[in-house]
C-alpha cells in the first residue's frame, strides 16, 4: 500500500495544467476561488499564479484564486503544507487557518492546522513571518529555525527554536522522528497511507519514537520498522490496522 501525487500548476493568466496537461477553464471564472482538496494516501504539488510552490500533505484542503488581485495575497489552509513563497513586497502573502494568520513577503514554512488535532504550529525555514492569534490578537514575529504552536486546548502560544529539518521532511517523502509520541505518528501514517488504526490514545501518547521512515515503502514495512523500535505488535486487515502494546 503506497500514496500517490499530482502536480498542479497555475501561471499568471490562470490557465491551469495537471501533471503538465492543460485544463480548459470558464475565463470569466479565473478570479474565482478554488478548493483543492487532497485526500488520505495523496499528496500534491502547486505552483500559484505569483510563482508560489506549496507542497500539500494528506488530508488538506486549500482555498486560492487563480490570479492574485489587490494589495495582498490570501489562501486559506487546513491541514498540513510546505510553502515557498514568491517575493512580492507590495503584495504580502497571508496564509490563514481557522485559528492563525501568518504574513509573509518571500518566505520557506511548514504550517500544520488539521481539524482532527488540537495543536496548529507554523515552522520557518527562511525569510520572516509574523503569526497573529485570532484568539488573543497576538502578533509574533519569527525568525529562521523557529517553531510557533498553539494549542487549541489551553489558548497557550509558545515560540521556540527548533531544528526544521524533520518538521519538512514529509516533502522529500520520509518521515525523521525525534521523540515523537506514537498516537501522533500513527496519525500521519493513516494520513499518508489512507488508512484507520485501532489504539488506545492514552497509552500510546506516552510512547515516542526517533529515527528516520521511508513513506515511499509499503505500510508493512513502516511498521516492521517502528516494532522493531517501540514494544507494540500490529495486524493489518485491508485498511484496518490494530496496534497493541507489549506489556
Amino acid at each position: 500500500m503506497k500514496s500517490d501525487s499530482a502536480e498542479v500548476i497555475y501561471d499568471t493568466d490562470g490557465r491551469v495544467k495537471v501533471n503538465s496537461q492543460e485544463i480548459n477553464t470558464d475565463e470569466e471564472n479565473n478570479s474565482n476561488i478554488n478548493q483543492l482538496f487532497v485526500p488520505y494516501g495523496k499528496t500534491t504539488f502547486l505552483t500559484l499564479s505569483d510563482g508560489t510552490k506549496v507542497w500539500i500533505n494528506a488530508g488538506s484542503k486549500i482555498l486560492y484564486p487563480s490570479v492574485f488581485e489587490g494589495k495582498k495575497r490570501e489562501i486559506y489552509l487546513t491541514g498540513e503544507a510546505y510553502f515557498d513563497v514568491a517575493k512580492h513586497e507590495k503584495q504580502p502573502f497571508i496564509i490563514k487557518t481557522n485559528e492563525l494568520d501568518v504574513r509573509v513577503l518571500g518566505t520557506k514554512l511548514n504550517i500544520t492546522a488539521y481539524d482532527n488535532e488540537n495543536e496548529q504550529t507554523v515552522v520557518l525555514v527562511s525569510g520572516k513571518v509574523d503569526v497573529n492569534s485570532k484568539n488573543d490578537k497576538t502578533s509574533y514575529n519569527m525568525v529562521p529555525n523557529q517553531l510557533f504552536s498553539y494549542d487549541l486546548r489551553s489558548k497557550e502560544t509558545d515560540l521556540k527554536n527548533v531544528d526544521v529539518t524533520g518538521y519538512i521532511s514529509w516533502v522529500n517523502g520520509y518521515l525523521l522522528l525525534q521523540s515523537e509520541s506514537l498516537d501522533k505518528l500513527l496519525g500521519r501514517i493513516d494520513r499518508h497511507y489512507n488508512t484507520s488504526t485501532n489504539f488506545n490514545k492514552e497509552e500510546f501518547r506516552k510512547v515516542t519514537v526517533s529515527g528516520k521512515l521511508d513513506m515511499r515503502k509499503d505500510l508493512d514495512k513502516i511498521l516492521e520498522y517502528i516494532s522493531t523500535t517501540t514494544p507494540i505488535t500490529y495486524r493489518i486487515d485491508g485498511r484496518e490496522i490494530s496496534v497493541s502494546l507489549i506489556k
